[in-house]
C-alpha cells in the first residue's frame, strides 16, 4: 500500500470551507476510479510543547502501490485535483509519499 501524505503549512492562507465541502468530495470522486483506496483528513490542533503546529491540515490518500497513484495523477483527472489547489490554497503544499 502506498499511503500520499499531503501537508499544508500553517502559514499559509487555506479556505478550510472550501476544502472540505469541494476539494475533498472532488479528490474522491475523480480518484476512487483510478486507484484511490481510501482519504483521511486531519485537522492539526496543536502540539505537544504547545508551538504552532508547522502545518494546518494533513490529507493522507491511499492507494493499492506507487505505481497506480502515479498512474492517477497522469490523467485529466488527476490534473484536476492538482488543478483545484489553488482555489482553497495560496501556496504549495508539501507531498511525500510512502509505503506502508
Amino acid at each position: 500500500m502506498t499511503a500520499v501524505t499531503v501537508a499544508y503549512r500553517s502559514d499559509v492562507k487555506m479556505n478550510s470551507d472550501y476544502y472540505y465541502s469541494a476539494h475533498v468530495p472532488l479528490v474522491e470522486e475523480r480518484l476512487t476510479s483510478r486507484g484511490l483506496r481510501a482519504t483521511e483528513v486531519r485537522k492539526i490542533v496543536g502540539t505537544p510543547t504547545g508551538a504552532t503546529p508547522p502545518y494546518q491540515m494533513i490529507t493522507t490518500l491511499y492507494f493499492e502501490n506507487a505505481l497506480a497513484f502515479n498512474d492517477a495523477m497522469a490523467t485529466d483527472d488527476g490534473r484536476a485535483v492538482l488543478a483545484d489547489i489553488k482555489n482553497f490554497y495560496e501556496g504549495t503544499p508539501d507531498i511525500m509519499i510512502g509505503e506502508i
